[in-house]
């Protein structure tokens, strides 16, 4: 959504490494600011980690609360994950379970779970290292991702075949 597409530009731009004209002291305090940007990004992205497991763990929460719940915490993680896909990486087995698209949510929701999480892995993957890729082809991630093409359709499918 166009949103998330503000949200990552802003993102981005946030933790971009483009060089001052003036190579002094503005220069330094920018590298400061990108390093301490990118620890804080990292902080949100376990922050939001937390949260979604939180709504996991929620015995209060209807079914239509959770989706929603759901599909807006894997939104801000797609974003994080446009910009900064390393910083997800350790979370990586937290995502897998919620492609099973079995959540308890409503229809709707589920299929932007899907699309969202298709999205998230289409790009945390190819900072995998070989034994992570090989640890991942011996899990379910192949059938989970068939599953949610032959599920949810089109907008899945293209998120799914990423």
């Amino acid at each position: 959504s166009n949103t998330e597409e503000n949200l990552t530009v802003l993102f981005r731009e946030l933790l971009s490494e483009v060089p001052d004209s003036d190579k002094s002291k503005k220069s330094n305090a920018r590298k400061k600011r990108q390093v301490l940007a990118k620890e804080h990004s990292s902080m949100l992205i376990d922050a939001l980690f937390e949260m979604l497991l939180d709504v996991e763990d929620s015995t209060t929460l209807e079914p239509t609360e959770k989706g929603k719940d759901f599909v807006a915490i894997f939104r801000v993680i797609h974003v994080f994950s446009e910009i900064t896909p390393l910083c997800l990486l350790k979370h990586i087995d937290t995502l897998l379970p919620y492609l099973k698209t079995d959540n308890g949510c409503l229809p709707q929701d589920e299929s932007e779970i899907a699309v969202s999480l298709c999205q998230i892995l289409s790009r945390v993957v190819g900072e995998l290292d070989q034994q992570d890729v090989s640890k991942l082809s011996r899990e379910s991630l192949a059938d989970d991702l068939v599953g949610i093409t032959m599920k949810w359709g089109n907008a899945a499918t293209a998120s799914a075949v990423q």
